[in-house]
């Protein structure tokens, strides 16, 4: 072999190694490009995975805030709807009781509004006999300078109790303030034996 092709040989050989290697460095290279680019797009998945999956927790459980409060909003409209009925029946009640037992509650309501003060007594019209009855006879033990009268200036609109009107103030007795009175007090209480909170 002459020395031109030892040296060609050798050439070629250097070459075959060479391109051997560089093949080899860049399949590794290729390969840990692909591990690389692998391991980027499982951890963006694994990213945007974690992201949605809040993103519908966080949905499910605002609507499920939302539904809840929509449930217990109508459970409290109810539960005050069945309560109000309660206030609306004890007001037909009082309304139908006899005229002695009404007058009775009235005479002792009004002599505790007016108290030793003089005033005028406001009332529905259907009840201004029976209050004309009680001013009488709530008079009998009155000085004369504090003396009661009828309104008559003015009528409730619904019969059910009356307002005294002082010199200086004015007390709302009508059966629909009392009621309402009692209702915000008892509330709490009645809610507790209705529906057992």
């Amino acid at each position: 072999m002459k020395g031109i092709d030892k040296i060609r040989d050798a050439v070629l050989a250097t070459a075959e190694t060479e391109a051997s290697r560089i093949l080899q460095a860049a399949q590794k290279h290729a390969e840990e490009i692909v591990r690389t680019g692998k391991e980027a797009a499982q951890q963006e998945a694994d990213q945007i995975y974690r992201q949605r999956t809040r993103a519908i927790e966080e949905e499910f459980a605002r609507k499920l805030i939302q539904l809840r409060g929509a449930a217990n909003k109508e459970i409290l409209d109810k539960k005050n709807a069945r309560l109000g009925e309660v206030f609306s029946l004890a007001r037909k009640k009082i309304l139908d009781w006899p005229e002695q037992q009404y007058q009775d509650v009235m005479m002792r309501m009004l002599a505790e509004a007016s108290g030793d003060s003089p005033g005028r007594v406001r009332v529905h019209p259907s009840d201004q006999r029976l209050f004309e009855t009680i001013i009488k006879t709530l008079n009998v033990n009155r000085k004369p300078e504090n003396q009661l009268s009828m309104d008559t200036s003015s009528s409730l609109p619904e019969k059910g109790g009356f307002v005294f009107v002082a010199a200086d103030y004015e007390v709302d007795v009508r059966i629909a303030t009392v009621l309402d009175d009692l209702e915000r007090e008892l509330t709490p209480e009645l809610a507790a034996k209705l529906f057992g909170e």
